[in-house]
This record gives structure tokens, sequence and C-alpha cells, in this order.
């Protein structure tokens, strides 16, 4: 830009770009800043007959500030919605009770219920580091599974149901996607875009 020394202009170009990630939660929407807060947009609470109602009590809020909540992540990479099982899963944020980001651990709430992060028996919420990377670059989820892509790995997060809730099994290593948004789930199988050619799983 006109004014800027060749070095501020550098850290302007190369600066990370802000991504955004949104999912529905049934009629609802699930979104997150990469780096921030997860938010909560309500549907039947901030409509009147079928139409957004309009003014500030009205807008999205943080997902730690609804009653009920219970060990929502504090800041996070990215999230989505598990299509097959109702979890909202959170790639790469910080640990329960901790608030600094791992940019290996994936965090999930209990069924059905958005808010509750917190692992205990009586629910199906919790969490997993990925061994093979050193940050989680994006997931998508299928119908079966949701797919997680690391700096150096593809990953299968599978549900199987309490005790456990998720198995996590390492697909590939040496395989790095080449942004959080390069893959797509179509036809039974997800192809992604990796930094030495196209994939397919």
């Amino acid at each position: 830009p006109w004014g800027m020394s060749a070095a501020e202009a550098d850290v302007l170009l190369t600066g990370e770009a802000r991504r955004v990630y949104i999912d529905n939660y049934g009629e609802d929407i699930l979104f997150a800043n990469s780096g921030g807060p997860i938010y909560y947009w309500d549907v039947s609470a901030n409509t009147t007959a079928g139409i957004p109602a309009i003014g500030e009590a009205y807008v999205a809020k943080e997902l730690d500030t609804f009653s009920g909540n219970s060990g929502t992540p504090e800041v996070v990479d990215s999230v989505l919605i598990s299509k097959k099982d109702g979890h909202c899963v959170a790639l790469g944020c910080n640990d329960l009770g901790g608030t600094s980001m791992n940019n290996v651990l994936v965090r999930w709430s209990d069924q059905n219920n958005p808010f509750q992060w917190t692992p205990s028996p009586t629910n199906t919420s919790g969490g997993q580091v990925l061994r093979v990377g050193s940050t989680i670059v994006g997931g998508l989820s299928t119908k079966d599974e949701v797919v997680i892509f690391t700096d150096a790995a593809v990953y299968s997060m599978r549900f199987v149901g309490p005790p456990d809730v998720f198995s996590f099994n390492l697909i590939t290593e040496g395989v790095e996607i080449v942004g959080a948004l390069a893959a797509a789930n179509a036809a039974n199988a997800v192809f992604f875009m990796g930094n030495d050619g196209f994939y397919t799983y």
C-alpha cells in the first residue's frame, strides 16, 4: 500500500486471512472465526412469523453465554457438526479448563446438545489429541464420519457410541491438504487438493 515501507507491506501480504466456519445445527446456525469463540444463532428465539427480528438482542451470541453451557471451548480454529450423530466438533481448540489453543486437539459436545462440552458418565462429550501433524488444517463432515486433515496426515473420526464415543483412525500420512476448504464430499467419496496433486478417499 501507498506510504508503507517494504517490510510493513510484506507483513500485510503474508498475514493469515480471517477464516469463518458456518454449519447448520438443525434449524439453528453454529459458526466461528478462526482463533475466536463459537457463536450460536437460535432461529426460534430470533424470528417472528418466519422473519428475522431486528435489534441487538437478536444477534448470534457466544455459545458459552447460554444457560446450561459447560466447558465450551473459548478459542477454536474451526467448528463443524458431525452430521451422522449430532455432535458439535471443535478442531484445534483450548483444552477443558485451559485458555490457550492446542492446534491438534479435537473436542466435541454432548450428542444433540451444543452447550455441554464437559465430559461425564452421563453424556457423550469428549476430546482427542491427534498424534500426526503439528496443526489441524480443516475437516469435513460426511454421512458416515468426519474427515480431519492435519498438516501431515488425514484422519477418520467415526461415531462408535459410548463409552469411547468416537474412534480416530489414521487414513494416511505424508499428505497435506492445501487449505482448510480444499475438500469436498460427493458420490460417497471425499475429494481434496494436496500440495502435490488431487486425492480421493
